[in-house]
């Protein structure tokens, strides 16, 4: 969901109802300390103008859609009674502290977060908990040096292949980097898409991904800067059975044998043909 239930709890609680029923396992937020000393936005920067419904400065438009902890506590119930994960990715370290102090099941490192704020990284490491970890903006070898220095346990950690382009191009998803990924120290990975429709998420779905995430809105044409590269939630229904497919054919043990079924094809067509006398 990241930022697009605009700090509406009844937006939210929506968008999981509807992520729910079509068969989704999680909801992630975004989590920024806005004004915090330590938090991620300069005080230069949110004093800058920006016309948005809370305000007219980027503090006002910041504040208006992050929620506070009793919203985040309202949340959670809901998810609790629909046994939905929720969980989020803080971008600066009081934000890692204010999840903590609401245990939060596990964490996820956004890509600029994992190419420029590495001591909320590490911060993040420090809980022990499991990570969700994009890989935008980086070199593999990047991604092995952030894993080997932050502290990152390998056990508990999977890897999503991203993009960093808001919507990006279905021509410029970089699959083969995908591939790199996977071969990775047994890591299992994932993908993280943000292309205004769904065609690379079933593609990765077929290359064995282990996790998708996607951003969610109600209505694309909504108020914030992630709606234009999120889907629908009719779109998750789709996702969600070609998971299902992508799951059965995954997880068939591995053979060069063909199975009964296709040998009865074989039959069938060389009991058709002049062939049969010429096979052994």
């Amino acid at each position: 969901m990241g930022i697009n239930a605009n700090g509406q709890v009844e937006a939210a609680k929506n968008l999981i109802r509807l992520l729910h029923d079509a068969g989704w396992d999680a909801v992630k937020f975004q989590k920024r300390a806005v004004g915090h000393p330590q938090g991620f936005y300069s005080e230069e920067f949110l004093r800058q103008p920006r016309e948005s419904p809370w305000g007219h400065t980027q503090r006002d438009q910041k504040e208006g859609l992050e929620f506070d902890r009793d919203e985040y506590l309202d949340i959670a119930q809901y998810c609790k009674e629909l046994r939905m994960t929720w969980y989020a990715s803080p971008w600066d370290v009081p934000s890692v502290q204010f999840l903590e102090d609401l245990n939060v099941t596990c964490y996820k490192v956004s890509s600029f977060t994992a190419t420029a704020e590495k001591n909320v990284v590490s911060a993040i490491g420090e809980t022990g908990k499991p990570v969700v970890l994009s890989t935008a903006f980086q070199t593999y070898g990047q991604i092995a040096r952030l894993i080997r220095e932050t502290g990152l346990n390998m056990g508990k950690l999977v890897l999503l292949h991203c993009i960093g382009r808001y919507p990006c191009p279905e021509d410029r998803t970089n699959f083969g980097k995908m591939r790199l990924l996977q071969k990775y120290q047994h890591i299992p990975v994932g993908y993280s898409g943000h292309e205004e429709d769904i065609h690379p998420t079933l593609f990765a779905l077929g290359m064995g991904a282990c996790m998708i995430e996607r951003h969610v809105t109600l209505d694309r044409t909504m108020y914030g800067s992630d709606q234009a590269a999120s889907l629908e939630p009719d779109k998750f229904e789709v996702i969600r059975k070609w998971r299902e497919v992508a799951y059965e054919a995954h997880s068939s043990v591995a053979s060069s044998v063909p199975d009964e079924e296709e040998m009865i094809v074989y039959r069938k067509l060389l009991d058709q043909s002049n062939l049969r006398e010429k096979i052994t």
